[in-house]
């Protein structure tokens, strides 16, 4: 069973409130503190190790409340709401307590910290309790998951999802929300200085969520799906604090206030390993990939799905490829790519797969072949000449998981400089499996 090491139980105990640490994959208690022992009436020696669930005092509806707290907690970690209950001690006194949860991540491991307040009208009370809150925080803070709270500088931001001026809105948004808290982790990973726990102030914080991106495409894609549906994960390119490239995966959530407004961005980034076979690699600097995205000779763009892609079974394939289209979003993309299909480079972003196909049935056309041979391609023709306008090239990209991640596009006005009729493309044949 997991340990618990003295540093931590140094903490717990420096608690006036009851602390109760909990595993969550067993559900086994870790960890209490004096507090506890003394306000609840449990012996240390007599509950460590045990199922949570197994313990005789705790009765059942308090059991199901705290776990409901936990799986709310899970669920958003701005749902602060406490699950208040009676409890009598042994010596028969009732008493009110408040109870707060919070996961916390060590070693890779996932633990449950339920703080227990003792619910008494005193002052004395009172400041215990925001005693207790500095200290809660400076032990929340020695989680190893980095995790960031964006808030708006001033008020709540409304949510404007009309698509007029629909990029002006999502970077003010980007701009406006700035850091209000940051756990160590994340300080760490963005090479902030760590040597203090709990303070007040700390580098980072006010720093713009736009700023945390290495490419501005990438937050106006987060923050479009964000203010839409309000949870996004997915991977991206950040900075770190001396200019160097962080590839994450990002999980962000919105905490939505009254009226249809914004109140907090949440975010997770999670560093992950770089793709050998990425078309522009972030291996080389950050001169030799803005270099190539803005050459004129090829359009270039990079398609994301909202989530890795799962190879799709062969009796449906084109169901669930059709299912895939609109939410492969194109991410990053050069002013070439906007020219040969006859737009702003920054009307492009942030369209969906379909935008570069005459039809759909040949996005689900390509994308199958994507699975098949990581590569494809699509050409197109003048309607009334049948001369080839464009010829698109796709590679698609896929983690250790074999889910699709990342689509690659370099698009070309002609063949190697002669013009191509449609009466002379030779039709492929595509596998008919996945």
């Amino acid at each position: 069973m997991v340990q618990i090491s003295r540093e931590t139980q140094a903490i717990i105990d420096s608690l006036s409130d009851p602390v109760l640490v909990v595993s969550s994959k067993m559900r086994r208690i870790l960890a209490c503190n004096a507090a506890f022992v003394r306000e609840l009436g449990f012996l240390d020696e007599n509950i460590k190790g045990r199922s949570f669930i197994h313990i005789p005092q705790l009765t059942r509806p308090i059991r199901h409340g705290l776990l409901d707290l936990y799986f709310r907690t899970k669920r958003s970690r701005d749902d602060k709401t406490p699950f208040v209950f009676q409890f009598a001690d042994p010596q028969g006194s009732l008493k009110t307590i408040s109870a707060t949860v919070d996961i916390l991540i060590f070693d890779g491991e996932e633990f449950i910290l339920a703080y227990l307040h003792v619910v008494l009208p005193t002052d004395i009370a009172l400041s215990h309790q925001a005693e207790d809150i500095a200290a809660f925080n400076a032990f929340v803070d020695m989680t190893q998951e980095p995790w960031l709270e964006f808030r708006p500088r001033s008020r709540d931001v409304p949510i404007l999802l009309d698509e007029e001026d629909r990029i002006s809105y999502l970077m003010n948004l980007g701009r406006g929300f700035v850091v209000h808290k940051a756990s160590k982790a994340a300080r760490k990973l963005f090479g902030q200085d760590t040597s203090s726990l709990g303070v007040s102030d700390f580098p980072l914080r006010g720093k713009s969520f736009m700023s945390f991106f290495y490419r501005d495409e990438d937050a106006l894609r987060f923050l479009d799906m964000l203010s839409k549906v309000g949870q996004l994960q997915a991977p991206t390119t950040l900075v770190g604090e001396s200019g160097d490239i962080l590839e994450v995966e990002m999980s962000c959530s919105v905490h939505f206030g009254t009226e249809d407004t914004i109140a907090a961005l949440y975010c997770i980034p999670r560093r992950i390993e770089q793709d050998r076979d990425l078309i522009v690699q972030h291996s080389v600097s950050g001169q030799e990939q803005d270099f190539i995205f803005s050459q004129p000779f090829l359009g270039l763009g990079r398609m994301v799905p909202l989530q890795p892609l799962v190879r799709p079974h062969p009796t449906n394939a084109d169901t669930v490829l059709n299912g895939y289209l609109n939410d492969i979003l194109l991410t990053n993309a050069n002013d070439t790519l906007g020219e040969l299909y006859g737009v702003e480079k920054n009307a492009l972003l942030m369209h969906s797969m379909p935008f570069l196909f005459p039809d759909r049935s040949a996005a689900v056309q390509v994308l199958k072949e994507l699975f098949v041979t990581r590569q494809s391609s699509f050409a197109t023709y003048r309607e009334d000449t049948g001369e080839l306008l464009r010829i698109a090239l796709f590679k698609a990209v896929f983690n250790d998981a074999d889910h699709m991640t990342r689509i690659f596009l370099a698009v070309s006005p002609q063949v190697y400089g002669l013009p191509e009729r449609r009466e002379t493309r030779k039709l492929r044949s595509v596998p008919s499996f996945i």
